[in-house]
C-alpha cells in the first residue's frame, strides 16, 4: 500500500515486471494447493 502511495506521489511507475512475478508467484503456489488437495484429499478441508 505505501508503495502505491508513494508512486501516487511521486508520479511514478514502473513497478509492472513486479507485479507480474508476484501474480505469477501466487498462481504457482495456487496450483501446489490445488494439487495437494487433489492428492492427499484432506476431510478436515471439506468439512468447514
Amino acid at each position: 500500500m505505501w508503495v502505491h502511495l508513494k508512486s501516487l506521489r511521486q508520479a511514478k511507475t514502473g513497478y509492472g515486471p513486479l507485479i507480474r512475478e508476484l501474480l505469477a508467484e501466487a498462481e504457482n503456489e495456487r496450483m501446489h494447493l490445488m494439487f495437494f488437495i487433489d492428492i492427499a484429499q484432506p476431510n478436515w478441508l471439506r468439512e468447514r
